[in-house]
């Protein structure tokens, strides 16, 4: 019986994956941890409300009750979408990564093959090639009178074009 001594390296890629976050400011505890993506989920949000509360129209929610208090608007509604970003999942991949991902995509060259790019591809004309389509045809069965054979055989017609 042969022993092989086996040597384990650990290069621990999950620890890595391990985001940073923020669990006290100056040394008072926050009541949850803060990740740098939920950060930016929030400052996002926080931007893009505040552009839309600056279209005429937009200023009127804040004559509604509850929905148009500011504390609602400027701190609800960033927290209540970033706690949701941070919890939606777009084909397996942070919502930010996808949108990242998509820009790239739509932005670079769509002729790859085998994941490198295409040079020149040839161009063909359909007046060069020869095409054939084949034709199925269903046959009234009652036109065949001669025997079960006949009308088991020529119950369907094929021809080419």
């Amino acid at each position: 019986m042969v022993t092989v001594n086996r040597v384990e390296i650990n290069t621990y890629p999950e620890f890595w994956k391990i985001e940073m976050s923020i669990t006290s400011i100056e040394g008072h505890q926050l009541p949850f941890s803060i990740t740098m993506k939920k950060i930016f989920y929030f400052v996002i949000t926080f931007a893009l409300i505040s552009f839309f509360m600056k279209i005429p129209g937009m200023h009127y929610l804040h004559k509604v009750k509850l929905i148009g208090d500011p504390a609602f608007i400027y701190l609800g509604v960033p927290g209540i979408a970033t706690y949701y970003l941070n919890k939606q999942r777009i084909d397996g991949k942070q919502p930010y990564l996808y949108f990242i991902d998509m820009a790239v995509f739509l932005m670079t060259s769509k002729e790859y093959e085998y994941f490198k790019p295409v040079g020149k591809s040839e161009k063909y004309s359909l007046s060069k090639l020869k095409m054939y389509f084949r034709v199925e045809e269903v046959m009234n069965i009652f036109e065949f009178k001669n025997s079960k054979v006949d009308k088991k055989k020529f119950r369907y017609s094929h021809h080419y074009i």
